[in-house]
């Protein structure tokens, strides 16, 4: 993440100092020459990384989360506010993607969970896909016609189980 860091992200200054003017090339360089200057010291300082395309990132979070106010916004109070989660222990059509799925049919309860916990911990991808296919056909085929869904944002987060959730607008 390190150097996707480096590569992806970009440098700017901070205009907090009170000046009018945007800081010009010819100043920044001249401060870098002489950097032992308290002013030129003050203005370095002032220069921050901005990480707003990195996923995952505090600064990322947070342009989405300014972007869905300002949808908010625009589009006015929003409905609802869902969560949907999987019953992703029990899904017969989850196992039937998953390796060993012939066990985990012929298994006893108590067995069918320890081996779902251990398929899910094993192949979330799996599991995320099944999912975010079963949420996206859901919201298509249901909500959008019962509800005459016209806008909307969601997004996914994962467990530590590899059991994804999603949350929208």
């Amino acid at each position: 993440m390190r150097s996707q860091a480096r590569s992806r992200s970009r440098f700017f200054v901070k205009q907090h100092d009170g000046r009018q003017q945007p800081l010009t090339r010819e100043q920044l360089i001249q401060a870098l020459e002489h950097s032992e200057d308290p002013e030129a010291q003050a203005l370095i300082n002032s220069i921050a990384r901005h990480a707003v395309s990195i996923r995952g990132t505090r600064p990322f979070w947070n342009k989405k989360r300014q972007d869905l106010e300002a949808y908010a916004y625009n589009l006015g109070c929003p409905g609802a506010f869902i969560t949907f989660s999987p019953a992703d222990l029990h899904w017969r059509s989850l196992y039937q993607h998953m390796p060993q799925y012939d066990d985990w049919l012929a298994a006893t309860e108590p067995e069918r969970m320890a081996l779902s916990r251990r398929l899910l911990r094993q192949n979330p991808h799996i599991a995320a896909f099944h999912f975010c296919r079963r949420y996206t056909l859901f919201r298509d085929i249901v909500l959008s016609k019962k509800f005459s869904i016209t806008d909307y944002w969601d997004r996914y987060e994962w467990q530590g189980r590899g059991s994804p959730h999603n949350h929208g607008l």
